[in-house]
C-alpha cells in the first residue's frame, strides 16, 4: 500500500500543563511494562493513581478545552509526574477535540537530519477489569477509578514539514507509511 503526508494540527498548548511538564526530572521509573489479554500496552506503577471524572461531550470543532476538561486532566498529571517522571519527561502536551479520552504529547527528536516526532498518548478510557472506581460515571461524566495499570499508545513517525506561527509549532506534516488500512 501506498503512503502519503497527513497532518497533525497542534491547535492548543496550555500553559498551566506544559509549565508542569518542563518541571519534570529526567529519572528512571520504577515501573514493568505489560500487555493485557487484549494486547493493550500498559505500564504497572509501584503504586496507584486516581483518575477524575471527565466530560464526556465535546464539540470536536473547538480546539480549545474548557476548565472542567482542563483542571481535572492537570491534577491527574501532577500525581503522574511523581509516578513515571521518565514516561513525561521532555514532552509537551497538546488538546486533541476529537480525542478527549486520549490526552496528547509529543517531543521532536532527530536522527540524522530527518525529524520524527514522538507521539504519546495516555488511554484514560475505563477498563471494567483492570481499574476500580472510585466514582460511578453519569451521563456527562466518566467514572473516576484508581489503577495501577497506566494505558499507553506511543509512536514514532517521520516528520516532512514543521508548521510554526511564531516560534509555536501549530502543525506536523507526517509521512504516513500506510495510506489506508482498508
Amino acid at each position: 500500500m501506498e503512503g502519503g503526508l497527513s497532518e497533525i494540527g497542534i491547535r492548543y498548548q496550555d500553559p498551566a500543563i506544559n509549565e508542569l511538564l518542563q518541571t519534570v526530572p529526567d529519572e528512571a521509573d520504577r515501573c514493568t511494562s505489560h500487555f493485557n489479554q487484549s494486547e493493550d500496552f500498559f505500564i504497572l506503577l509501584e503504586s496507584p493513581y486516581t483518575v477524575p471524572q471527565l466530560p464526556i461531550h465535546h464539540d470536536v470543532r473547538v480546539s480549545q478545552p474548557g476548565e472542567s476538561y482542563l483542571s481535572p486532566l492537570s491534577r491527574l498529571l501532577k500525581e503522574l509526574t511523581g509516578l513515571v517522571p521518565g514516561v513525561l519527561h521532555g514532552l509537551t502536551y497538546f488538546f486533541d477535540p476529537s480525542d478527549i479520552l486520549h490526552p496528547a504529547f509529543f517531543q521532536l527528536l532527530k536522527m540524522g537530519e530527518m525529524p520524527y516526532l514522538y507521539l504519546l498518548k495516555l488511554d484514560l478510557s475505563f477498563r471494567t477489569h483492570e481499574h476500580e472506581i472510585v466514582t460511578r460515571g453519569t451521563n456527562d461524566l466518566t467514572p473516576s477509578y484508581r489503577s495501577r495499570k497506566l494505558f499507553v499508545d506511543g509512536a514514532f513517525i517521520p516528520v516532512d514539514e514543521i508548521r510554526k506561527e511564531g516560534e509555536r509549532i501549530v502543525a506536523l506534516a507526517v509521512n504516513q507509511t500506510i495510506s489506508s488500512t482498508w
